[in-house]
């Protein structure tokens, strides 16, 4: 999909099992009852210079839920909403996000606001968590492998614990920032 819109869509926007690359495209103001009211991926599928937003599930992975390959590069992830995990992107594949923004987005009642890395892997770079609300771990939660590098994570609040991040993984920070999360 390039230069292209994929709005308010019931059963979610775009649900991936093969090979997709979204480029400078919007994926926006989508619902679905299962996971992923955005984007649910179990395929192989490339983000690039786009921007995820306002999706709404009533299960895990608001804006993105992730179970296959997923590179999100040089986009943004905002606003989304999940009732459960993974308000910006529930990952339980393999993630690698890269130069891209993740904010304003709520798990409402479990872990990662920004991301829920359930068991899977997943390598930040050179990208900004920030604002991101959940119950536990408000910019990320984590029980996979986490690696964390050239980022920041900061503004995001946990309404248990963790404001900034939750690991009960594997987890390595490489010159990065976390500061300013807090828990309400």
């Amino acid at each position: 999909l390039i230069n292209s819109s994929v709005s308010h869509n019931a059963g979610g926007g775009i649900r991936n099992q093969g090979g997709l690359t979204l480029l400078n495209t919007i994926v926006t103001g989508n619902t679905a009852v299962s996971s992923g009211g955005g984007i649910g991926n179990s395929g192989v599928l490339s983000v690039v210079d786009s921007t995820v937003d306002r999706n709404v599930t009533s299960a895990s992975g608001g804006g993105i839920s992730n179970s296959g390959v997923l590179t999100v590069a040089s986009s943004t992830v905002s606003r989304n909403f999940a009732l459960t995990s993974g308000g910006g992107i529930d990952n339980r594949g393999e993630l690698s996000l890269i130069g891209s923004i993740i904010v304003d987005n709520v798990a409402s009642s479990t872990d990662g606001g920004g991301i829920y890395n359930s068991d899977g892997q997943a390598m930040i770079e050179a990208s900004t968590i920030g604002g991101n609300t959940a119950h536990s771990g408000g910019g990320i939660a984590s029980s996979g492998t986490l690696t964390l590098a050239n980022s920041t994570v900061a503004g995001n609040n946990g309404f248990e614990v963790g404001g900034g991040i939750v690991n009960r993984g594997a987890m390595t920070i490489i010159d990065s920032t976390v500061s300013g999360n807090g828990q309400s």
